[in-house]
Order: C-alpha cells, then structure tokens, then sequence
C-alpha cells in the first residue's frame, strides 16, 4: 500500500508537474527550444502554455521558473473549482487544495528553498487523494484531471485539454492505480 502511495505521489507530483515532464522521453530539439525560450517562459500565460503542441509543453514544464509554475497550478485548481458543478464537499475539498497551494507559494522551489519538506507535502496529497477517491468516490482519471497538469479540465470525467489526437500518456499510467487494495 505504501508503495501505490509512494508511485501516486511521484508520479502525480502536482506540485512539481517537470518531474512528471522528465519521464518523458522528449526530442532533443524540443528541450533546446526550450532551453533557448526560458525569458519568454517568465511572462508565458497558462493559456499560450496550453497550445503549444504537447512535446513543447512537457518540456516547457521543465524550464518553467517556479513562480511561473505556482501560477500555473493555482489558475488550474481556480479554473477546476469555479468551472463545474462541484457538491458542497466536493467544492471544499478542492478548496483545500487552493489554500494549500496559496499559503505555500514557495512549493515549486528546490527543497532547500521551501517551507515544507517534500514529506509533508507529500503527506498533504496522499491524505488529499485518499479523501478524493474513498470518500467522493473520484476515479484515478478525475484526480489526475484536477492535480495532474495545468492544462484545463474539460469535463467530470478527468479529460484534460491536450493538442487534438494526443493522448496524455501518464493518464494512463494512473488508471492502473487504485488506492483501494
């Protein structure tokens, strides 16, 4: 069981979306493209970040500078609660993910940098998660969909905006996953 937790929090790893860009094997160009764009990166909006073709968001995400990234993460979590119709506990769950986000504006940084060591954060999202999907019953989809990436949720079911006949290959990596072994 630890280690689902463990697997989930890596590979979720909402707080830091370029860990989940480095196990993405990416075209070498691309990560210079990259590279090459980190000034534009600083003033880059999460709106001109979602349609760049999907290589160039992976690897935009790791170059990213981390007050970007913290930007990115908390206009997703708004745009997820303030989009759909959420129940009353639902809304306060991802509520609780905003605060988290917001009262540590440091989270992208290296470790050394934050606050929170990567345990406590990492024990904020396993608790996070576990009340997700034991207690209002979200698929591994929908949490991936809300936390995952700071692409746009589209709709209940977990479905992210991608580049069009582009499947998000780490959303399928999470529908393995269950919590409830």
């Amino acid at each position: 069981m630890k280690k689902i937790i463990f697997c989930i929090t890596v590979s979720f790893l909402c707080l830091s979306h370029s860990a989940q860009a480095q196990c993405r094997v990416l075209d070498p160009n691309v990560t210079e493209w990259a590279k090459k764009n980190r000034e534009k990166l600083d003033t880059m909006t999460r709106t001109e970040w979602q349609e760049l073709e999907e290589d160039y968001r992976w690897a935009t995400l790791l170059e990213l500078p981390p007050k970007q990234s913290h930007k990115f993460f908390k206009q997703k979590l708004e745009q997820v609660r303030d989009s759909f119709e959420w129940s009353k506990e639902e809304k306060e769950h991802i509520n609780k993910f905003v605060q988290f986000v917001i009262n540590n504006p440091d989270l992208h940084y290296d470790e050394s940098s934050r606050n929170l060591t990567r345990n406590e954060i990492a024990m904020f999202q396993d608790e996070w998660i576990r009340f997700a999907r034991e207690k209002l019953n979200w698929s591994i989809n929908l949490v991936f969909g809300v936390i995952g990436l700071p692409a746009d949720l589209l709709d209940k079911e977990g479905n992210i905006k991608t580049v069009p006949n582009v499947e998000v290959t780490p959303k399928m990596n999470f529908q393995k996953l269950d919590l409830k072994e």
